[in-house]
């Protein structure tokens, strides 16, 4: 498990925290950048199947995209 995921299962655990009120869906980035951590979560799971990391030329063309179209179009991932 990575700093990241151990992080985050802190956090979230944090018997502290305050109730949601509210939920803030950011689909395009413009709000908070999450294309690093997509990229590490991509290349995590990537490693933990054998396979090499995205390639900037293959992620490029990913981005943006609806699940649906990247998983018929982009198959033979590396």
């Amino acid at each position: 498990m990575t700093h990241i995921h151990r992080r985050s299962l802190k956090i979230l655990n944090s018997p502290s925290l305050p109730p949601i009120r509210a939920c803030l869906f950011d689909m395009d980035g413009l709000l908070i950048d999450s294309e690093d951590l997509y990229t590490i979560c991509t290349n995590e799971l990537l490693r933990e199947y054998g396979r090499p990391d995205l390639p900037w030329s293959i992620k490029a063309r990913l981005q943006g995209r609806p699940g649906p179209e990247v998983r018929l179009q982009y198959r033979p991932l590396p």
